[in-house]
C-alpha cells in the first residue's frame, strides 16, 4: 500500500521545513524530468518528496500550475510504486474541494492511502518564521489562515487527518512528521 502524506498550513507554517529536514537528515536523490528538479528519492524512508527542494520553499508552489503537478503526482505515482509521497505547498492548502476530490481519485484509482496533516502554527509564529526564515515581511491575511484551519473537519470526513502545532524547533516539527510517518509504515 502507497501513502500519500499531504502537509497543509498557511505561509511560515512549516511546510516545507519538513521536507528541507529529511533531506538534510536523510539525503536526497533529485528526480529530473526535462532538465529540471520535479522531487527528490529518499531511499532510506522509501520516500519521494514531491517539487524541488533545492530552494527556501519549494514542494507544490515550485510547480507553474495544477496540471503540471498532476501531472507530475501521477508520473511519480506510476514509477515509483513502492515510494510513498510527501507533498505540500501553500497553493494545495488553500485549495480544499479540488483536493479532496484529488485525494479520492488517487485512492480508487492507484490505492493511494491519503494521510492529511495540518500544520496549525500560530499565525504570529508564522509571521516571525516568514521574517526569519525569508528575510522579509509579507501581508498576512487572517481569513486565509482561518480558511486552512477550518478545513480540518472536511478532511477528517474523509481521510486520516492529523495536526501538528508548530511551535518548535525544525527538528521537534521533524520528530513529529515521523511518528506520524513510522506509525503508517508500522514501524
Amino acid at each position: 500500500m502507497t501513502f500519500l502524506f499531504n502537509i497543509r498550513g498557511y505561509n511560515g507554517s512549516g511546510k516545507s521545513t519538513i521536507p528541507h529536514e529529511i533531506i538534510n537528515k536523510y539525503g536526497s536523490n533529485p528526480i529530473i524530468q526535462a532538465d529540471k528538479i520535479i522531487a527528490h528519492q529518499i531511499k532510506e524512508l522509501s520516500l519521494i518528496l514531491i517539487g524541488k527542494y533545492t530552494i527556501q520553499c519549494g514542494g507544490g508552489d515550485s510547480f507553474p500550475n495544477k496540471k503540471k503537478l498532476i501531472q507530475t503526482l501521477i508520473y511519480i505515482i506510476k514509477t515509483y510504486p513502492e515510494y510513498n509521497i510527501l507533498l505540500e505547498g501553500i497553493f494545495i492548502s488553500t485549495s480544499k474541494n479540488y483536493y479532496i476530490a484529488l485525494f479520492k481519485y488517487l485512492k480508487d484509482k492507484y490505492n493511494i492511502t491519503p494521510i492529511i496533516i495540518f500544520l496549525t502554527t500560530p499565525l504570529l509564529t508564522c509571521e516571525q518564521n516568514i521574517i526569519l526564515h525569508r528575510k522579509g515581511k509579507i501581508k498576512l491575511y487572517p481569513s486565509t489562515y482561518n480558511s486552512i484551519i477550518k478545513q480540518i473537519p472536511q478532511f477528517k470526513q474523509h481521510f486520516n487527518t492529523y495536526t501538528i502545532n508548530n511551535t518548535g524547533t525544525k527538528q521537534e516539527l521533524l520528530q513529529n512528521f515521523e511518528r506520524i510517518f513510522k506509525y503508517w509504515m508500522g514501524a
